[in-house]
């Protein structure tokens, strides 16, 4: 279906474009809304349709549409309607485009709608819109169809405006172009075609008066009198009586249908485009008018600049307007920036200037630096700047009204006014703020006493205020310059804190020396009856800190105040308290109630580990009866046990007082080895590194060894406390036992740590390690590199420790030092621009502990953020709640304003409208925009002569002037003078001068319109006859100037007689050609008189003076009748005329005879017509092959009868 639809477009625009333009367009209407009907009835469903309609430009006839694109959709729709109207109209559109044909000042209201693969939506809200025109005190005009035709280009004098389509009306009034009074001009229209061109009819209107239309006699100007599809060239004359001043000039342009009138100023048509111009109506001579201002600054930033214009040249009285509105030539009040001004003479002769009021600004006083007054010694200090104004500058303090300089110096806390004046005394001021700093504190962090009468005690100190960094003295030991002191005795001491401002502090502490610790034995009860129950109890005294550690010298395994279940004898005990510190004491255990004593009668040994042993014990002493216990048999009350293997057997002997005795007896084992304890070598530390070692003898070697560990061989090593038992069997399979005892020595048990967290990110954190346990000296080995107990200047995190005592035993822990971190200061920038106070600073703090505090140098700036500041540097410190701090400088930077230079400045002409200035921009930021007339490339053309001023605004908003000179080099200048020849003689002579122009010359000399002579640069010859000589000379710029004189006849009469002269139907003239002196006269008349009357026709006469005769002739016309109608109905153009003359009249009645003559001046008859019933309102005569030359065209009806003058160029 679509190709078929195709097709028929094709085959209708054929057919159509060949009978009817209008059948054309509205059949392309209708076939447009059929196709997109068929297209949209194919579909389905609906879309959303588009949102936030909106105008992205609105014309006089046009308004451009954009909306937020549908991804569904494929194409738009839109219709449109004026507000108040049921009737829409709808058409295909595309995303930004325009919608045209409509009516200037009026209310239209729009819905998009959009049109998926589904089908139509429906249309969107609405969108309400006011076309262009409203302002406008002319009726309005438009035209329609522009697609086909219309305005492509004017041209008058200095309007050339290649405008293209306008959809029907063009508002070019910014285009302007001086016309001067009694001038005529050369006027280009040029159409527009979409395709084959269509005949058009021209019109051009110029409200001469300025009364808003264009209705009243003489305001249309040009009028075409004929369609025409080519470009019209015409000439347009300036009345000399027409009013100067700005007014508006109207092109139409018209497509006419059979039956359409000519375009009127008003008027609404189907087919073509009007366009609107600005035009300068002047006086002649108006080069002469100049104008110069003077221009005082506007002082300290204030509104006191004032500017007075000179005028001279031109004719006066002038008056001046002023774009503030002001009509004085001196203004005042004025602050800086650019004024225009326009003056005009009294011939309306105007000229535009500009005058610029410079900114003399006051002074701007800014802190450049502050130093706060420390430790309260009046030691501050405040720096000032000043920016602008005018140097020098003279500088007053409050506090010393002496002191002219930028920084004070010795300042105390408090608020000192600084002001600052300039060499135009303009003057600002300044409250400086001096912030008081105190010194630093010292407080006593951790102190702990010296012990067991060594020097290990410690001292910590903390420091807070003051200014980083800072520096410590002690009084015991000048080399110790940290806040930390170690290994100190009993004892005062003193230490010193110095900031960066020189304020101290002092701390003083007093160590107490903690003596060892002693040991002192509670009670010692004695053994009874012999049964190893004997008891010991000690105690630490109370210098001594717990936990404590007991050593018994029977015992190394005992670790209590108590011993128990011990013989009688004499026992020592080392207690060791958590400090490390020792004590030794000795008690001794005695006995009572005597107990029985075992002695061994006999002991038979067990052969080779057989049961043949036996053992006989004897009890003396003690009260009997005795009764017997033994170890292999308990029930055995006996004194004697035989049966025995080789081995221990213990008997236990009971006194009827309830004492006993224990006694141990071993039976040898004959013929078995003997097993012995060579060496035991305890553990130490715990890190079973104990030994042992036993030696077999007698039995049958060899021998073979098995602990109860499981280790075989003579020694068994990497033993742990505890007994262990080894069993030795000989060759024989006779077997020896034998026990061992490993002991585990005293060792480094533990290590505690006293920890300082390390503040503000800084490395100022220490721990301090004390051993517990273990044997002096203690060696300190860190994974930091430290070495002594004190490990300090620690960052936060974790640090390990391994501490090995004298005997080797080592501890190893890791503690974690805390931190807090310091605050860090990120500064963000807004620059300055265009050198204003408009930037900012904002800061943001990461870590730290809130809530922080803002101090900047500039003591008139708080809290994070600071705007509106000058291109400078700012510095701030951040303080947290832990009193860290973090200190940054923000440099604003100024985004300066662009720089305007002046490339190219193009001279203008040949006394022409065609300088040109080119001017770049520099630095700023990029792109530019320039002022008109400069383009987006700083370049400007088609320049009168005189002075411009471009002003560039960049990206920021900044802005910058400068101003160009347009020179003017004049055309070259002639004049001349010439002797006359005497009666026919070539004795006449031609004498030129030159002036002006740019060298070198072209000449060239032509003798009635015959060239004679060129590259002469001799301006002076003779010997010539009679006749018109012509010099024409052109400069190095192209530019030309030409003059002719006439050498006449000497002493021939001279006729003062004019060619033509015009006159009215029915009137008679004079003619004249009185010569003086004695001449005779010959009309063609007859007449022999200087003077004759005549009616129109043409004349001759000849006068004859001294031999010499001259002949002139004279054509009487008839230009006109004597009635305003004839005058008024009975018009000629274009007049000049290059091929058709075009000829209106209303003189007489539609029916009827009129003829029309074309003759020259001298009445002979070029061409004529008679004109029959029904008589044309209009005619044209065909004057292409005529000479240029000056014609009479008579028109008559019998009744009536007219002459024009007429002009073919």
């Amino acid at each position: 279906m679509f190709n078929f639809v195709v097709v028929f477009i094709i085959s209708a625009t054929i057919l159509f474009m060949i009978t009817s333009k209008k059948i054309l367009i509205a059949f392309f209407e209708l076939l447009a809304v059929a196709f997109f009907t068929t297209a949209s009835a194919v579909a389905g469903s609906v879309c959303n349709p588009p949102a936030s309609l909106v105008a992205t430009q609105i014309n006089y006839t046009s308004a451009s549409l954009f909306w937020n694109v549908d991804p569904l959709a494929n194409s738009y729709v839109v219709r449109f309607r004026q507000v108040g109207s049921s009737n829409w109209t709808e058409t295909p559109i595309l995303q930004n485009e325009a919608v045209f044909y409509l009516i200037p000042c009026q209310q239209y209201e729009f819905q998009v709608q959009s049109v998926c693969d589904e089908g139509p939506g429906g249309f969107g809200n609405s969108l309400y819109l006011t076309t262009q025109g409203c302002s406008d005190t002319y009726c309005f005009t438009y035209g329609g169809n522009t697609n086909f035709e219309w305005i492509e280009a004017v041209a008058l004098n200095e309007i050339n405006n290649v405008s293209g389509v306008n959809y029907g009306y063009g508002n070019f009034t910014a285009f302007n172009s001086d016309l001067q009074q009694g001038e005529t001009y050369a006027l280009t229209l040029q159409p527009g075609f979409s395709g084959s061109a269509f005949g058009e009819y021209w019109r051009v209107w110029i409200d001469f008066n300025r009364d808003n239309d264009f209705s009243d006699a003489g305001e249309l100007v040009f009028d075409a009198g004929s369609v025409n599809s080519e470009t019209v060239n015409a000439l347009l004359s300036i009345p000399l009586t027409v009013p100067v001043g700005e007014t508006r000039l109207r092109v139409a342009m018209k497509w006419l249908n059979e039956g359409d009138a000519p375009p009127l100023p008003c008027e609404a048509f189907d087919f073509g485009e009007t366009e609107d111009y600005g035009v300068h109506i002047v006086a002649p001579n108006c080069s002469g008018l100049n104008a110069a201002a003077a221009a005082a600054p506007a002082a300290c930033g204030q509104t006191n600049g004032s500017i007075t214009v000179t005028v001279w040249g031109g004719e006066a009285p002038y008056t001046i307007f002023w774009n503030t509105g002001q009509t004085s030539f001196t203004i005042n009040g004025l602050p800086n920036g650019t004024y225009s001004y326009i003056v005009t003479d009294a011939n309306g002769c105007t000229l535009t200037q500009q005058a610029t009021v410079v900114n003399a600004g006051a002074p701007a006083l800014s802190v450049t630096a502050v130093t706060p007054d420390a430790c309260n010694q009046h030691n501050g200090a405040a720096t000032v700047s000043v920016t602008g104004g005018a140097m020098p500058y003279i500088y007053t303090w409050s506090h010393n009204p002496m002191l002219n300089a930028p920084t004070a110096t010795g300042l105390s806390a408090g608020s000192y006014l600084v002001s600052v004046t300039d060499a135009n005394n303009c003057a600002a001021q300044l409250s400086v703020t001096v912030s008081s700093v105190a010194g630093p504190s010292l407080s006593v962090n951790s102190a702990s006493n010296p012990t067991c009468g060594q020097s290990n005690g410690f001292i910590g100190l903390l420091a807070s205020g003051g200014v980083a960094p800072l520096s410590y003295q002690w009084s015991h030991d000048s080399s110790v310059i940290a806040n930390l002191a170690f290994n100190l005795s009993a004892g005062s001491y003193s230490c010193t804190v110095t900031d960066s401002n020189g304020c101290t502090d002092v701390e003083t502490v007093n160590l107490v020396s903690q003596s060892n610790i002693t040991l002192s034995v509670v009670t010692a009860l004695p053994e009874g009856c012999n049964l190893n129950n004997g008891s010991i109890t000690v105690a630490p005294g109370s210098s001594a800190t717990p936990p404590f550690t007991y050593l018994w010298s029977h015992n190394v395994m005992l670790n209590s105040a108590t011993a128990a279940n011990l013989d009688a004898g004499t026992y020592s005990v080392t207690v060791q308290d958590a400090l490390g510190c020792t004590a030794q004491t000795t008690a001794s255990v005695g006995t009572s109630n005597s107990a029985p004593d075992i002695n061994v009668v006999t002991s038979v040994a067990a052969n080779c580990g057989q049961p043949t042993g036996s053992v006989s014990v004897i009890s003396i002493n003690g009260i009997g009866p005795f009764s017997y216990s033994w170890s292999h048999n308990p029930a055995l009350n006996s004194p004697t046990a035989g049966g025995l293997l080789a081995g221990a057997y213990t008997v236990t002997v009971y006194a009827t007082n309830g004492c006993f005795d224990t006694y141990t007896a071993i039976v040898p084992n004959t013929g078995a080895p003997d097993l012995n304890l060579v060496t035991v070598t305890n553990d130490l530390c715990g890190t079973a590194i104990g030994a042992a070692s036993v030696e077999a003898s007698g039995g049958t070697p060899p021998y073979t060894y098995i602990w109860s560990n499981g280790q075989t061989g003579t020694a068994a090593s990497g033993l742990t406390e505890g007994t262990y038992t080894v069993t030795a069997t000989d060759n024989s399979g006779c077997i020896a036992i034998q026990t061992a005892t490993v002991l585990n020595v005293l060792s480094l048990s533990n290590v505690s740590f006293f920890i300082q967290e390390a503040t503000c990110g800084q490395n100022n954190g220490f721990i301090l390690a004390s051993p517990v346990g273990g044997v002096p000296p203690v060696t300190y080995n860190w994974n930091n590199g430290a070495t002594t107990a004190l490990n300090n200047n620690l960052a936060a995190g974790s640090y390990t420790l391994t501490a090995t005592d004298a005997n080797g035993c080592s501890v190893v822990k890791t503690e974690i030092v805390p931190g807090t971190p310091a605050p860090v200061a990120v500064a963000s920038v807004n620059a300055a621009t265009c050198g204003f106070a408009n930037g900012s600073v904002q800061i943001t703090v990461l870590g730290g502990t809130p809530p922080y505090e803002y101090q900047w140098v500039n003591p008139a700036f708080s809290g994070p953020d600071i705007a509106g500041v000058a291109a400078g540097n700012y510095s701030v410190t951040v303080t947290d709640a832990n009193n860290c701090t973090a200190t940054t400088t923000a440099t604003v930077a100024n985004l300066a304003a662009p720089v305007l230079s002046v490339l190219q400045q193009t001279a203008a002409t040949c006394g022409q409208n065609n300088g040109a200035i080119w001017v770049t921009a520099a630095g700023g930021t990029a792109p530019y925009d320039y002022s008109a007339p400069f383009n987006a490339f700083g370049f400007a053309q088609n320049l009168a002569p005189g002075v411009y001023t471009v002003t560039v605004t960049d990206a920021s908003g900044c802005t910058a002037l400068t101003e160009a000179q347009i020179l003017q080099t004049l055309p070259p200048q002639l004049s001349a003078q010439s002797t006359p020849a005497n009666c026919n003689d070539a004795d006449g002579s031609v004498t030129a001068t030159l002036s002006g122009g740019t060298p070198p010359y072209n000449y060239l000399w032509l003798t009635d319109g015959t060239q004679w002579n060129t590259g002469d640069t001799v301006f002076s010859f003779s010997n010539l006859p009679a006749g018109d000589y012509t010099l024409q000379v052109t400069d190095a710029d192209g530019c030309a100037a030409a003059i002719t004189t006439a050498v006449v006849q000497g002493n021939a009469p001279q006729i003062n007689l004019p060619q033509i002269i015009e006159t009215d139907e029915g009137a008679q003239v004079v003619l004249d050609a009185t010569t003086p002196g004695n001449a005779t006269y010959l009309w063609s008349t007859g007449a022999t008189t200087p003077v004759i009357s005549a009616g129109p026709g043409l004349y001759w006469v000849e006068v004859t003076l001294n031999g010499c005769t001259a002949y002139a002739e004279a054509l009487v016309v008839i230009t006109g009748i004597n009635t305003p109608e004839a005058q008024n109905n009975f018009k000629v153009y274009p007049n000049p005329a290059n091929d058709l003359l075009w000829v209106a009249t209303t003189l007489y009645p539609t029916s009827g005879i009129a003829n029309w003559q074309l003759t020259d001046i001298w009445g002979k008859t070029i061409s004529g017509q008679s004109l029959q019933d029904p008589l044309p309102s209009s005619f044209t005569i065909d004057m292409q092959d005529l000479a240029p030359g000056v014609y009479l065209l008579y028109l008559s009806n019998g009744t009536q009868s007219v002459v024009k003058k007429v002009v073919k160029r």
